[in-house]
């Protein structure tokens, strides 16, 4: 079973914030959602799923958050990873 941390990057955060409208999201979706580099895409989603907190659908690679996802993002503010001026 993966390993969980409570602690969330502002990064993390905001991809599971862009997963958490719901759907399967590409990592170019992702980074637009999250406004995040490519590089960072990559690197915050295979930091989430290892922890279990997202799913990588195999044949696509599409990404969703899981409940344990929406646990931990529950347990932070809800500005904290936002984008915007109260970010």
């Amino acid at each position: 079973m993966p390993q969980q941390t409570g602690s969330l990057s502002v990064s993390q955060a905001r991809a599971l914030r862009a997963l958490s409208n719901g759907g399967m999201l590409t990592n170019e979706q992702i980074r637009h959602a999250a406004s995040l580099d490519r590089f960072e895409v990559r690197r915050v989603v295979a930091n989430l799923s290892s922890r279990g907190l997202i799913l990588i659908r195999g044949y696509d690679k599409r990404c969703g958050i899981t409940a344990s996802g929406r646990d931990a993002l529950a347990v932070w503010p809800r500005a904290y990873g936002r984008l915007g001026a109260d970010a």
